[in-house]
């Protein structure tokens, strides 16, 4: 009987520590493309650190059921994936209580600001920014996108 009630502890840490999630607090949408930056850009071509820096930070876990890393404190996270299209890509997300109005014109221009330092020498890269609405209102994200096939 110990043996099986072992077994069942070992199986809930297991369970929660794949459900890791977000922390709770709002980031300051300023920070975050600077935070982008460092997760994505900073790790160009492949993104090859991207994760292991978040990781190695003590401020990220990863959701081993989603391969997503949360911070723990701030409602943000980082991704590194492949994508069926051949694209290769980083991406950050976070929630804002802040107005769309004024989260998205920002994200826009720092994605501008990034897009025309980084063109020159990633030309198979594009950055894109999105404010989600409806249901789903408050979350953005920054993603940038490499093509791989090319």
């Amino acid at each position: 009987m110990k043996i099986l009630s072992a077994l069942f502890v070992c199986l809930a840490t297991l369970s929660q520590a794949q459900e890791v999630g977000p922390g709770a607090q709002s980031p300051d949408p300023a920070v975050v493309p600077g935070l982008f930056r460092t997760i994505c850009l900073d790790t160009l071509p492949d993104f090859a650190n991207a994760e292991s820096q978040m990781l190695n930070s003590g401020l990220f876990l990863r959701n081993e059921r989603t391969g997503t890393i949360y911070h723990q404190t701030l409602n943000f996270s980082g991704k590194v994936l492949t994508a069926d299209s051949g694209k290769l890509q980083c991406s950050v997300v976070f929630y804002s209580d802040a107005p769309i109005e004024t989260v998205q014109p920002m994200l826009e221009a720092a994605r501008d600001a990034f897009q025309a330092e980084f063109n020159a020498s990633n030309p198979n890269a594009s950055i894109e920014t999105l404010s989600a609405t409806g249901q789903s209102a408050g979350f953005h994200r920054m993603a940038i996108f490499i093509d791989i096939t090319q």
